[in-house]
């Protein structure tokens, strides 16, 4: 056997260790500005693991990624206005989380073009659940993903593990013989 193109760049498959579900205080890695598919603004949320045995470990497992196309493993897309070009709740929940995860932080003071740029560092407390989703193989999969922000002292004093989601099964039913209307015709117009 001849050695195959870009053996030695190519990275094997590495042993991943799936975060389990819970409450774990974060630390704000990075927040940018960007927008939906739909247009509407939101803010993209990078997270680590502050604190405890998982610590570090969207970092770790970032850095010992060798692969080119390698993501940070916890952004948290969030929507900044409701359907009504309000603020939306889960932004307010993000910013009251941040604000109470930290002695001395000013929401009312981080507004403005620095707004990114004052939330990094910051600790904030995230619930993490199991979301099914179906990878490139059409295959059902489970990642852990961070889907709602509390105070970080909520988190340490111990919150209930969430949940897992599940994907939504299209329901499907059959047809009935009552679900077709008899429409009266004329065969003359069709085009065969």
């Amino acid at each position: 056997m001849y050695k195959p193109n870009n053996y030695d760049s190519t990275q094997g498959y590495r042993q991943f260790r799936a975060l389990p579900p819970g409450g774990y205080v974060c630390q704000v890695k990075k927040i940018e500005e960007a927008r939906a598919k739909s247009g509407a603004p939101m803010l993209n949320i990078w997270l680590d693991i502050s604190e405890g045995e998982h610590a570090r470990h969207y970092e770790r497992d970032y850095r010992s990624d060798t692969r080119a196309d390698k993501r940070w493993g916890c952004i948290v897309y969030q929507l900044v206005g409701d359907i009504n070009g309000d603020c939306s709740r889960g932004l307010r929940t993000f910013c009251d989380a941040v604000e109470a995860s930290n002695d001395g932080f000013s929401v009312e003071a981080s507004w403005g073009d620095m707004f990114c740029d004052n939330y990094k560092g910051l600790l904030v407390g995230g619930l993490f659940r199991r979301e099914q989703y179906i990878n490139s193989k059409s295959e059902e999969k489970w990642a852990t993903r961070c889907f709602a922000f509390r105070p970080a002292s909520e988190v340490r004093a111990g919150v209930e593990t969430p949940a897992d989601k599940y994907l939504e099964k299209q329901a499907y039913d059959a047809p009935t013989a009552d679900s077709f209307i008899d429409l009266d015709l004329d065969d003359s117009e069709l085009p065969f």
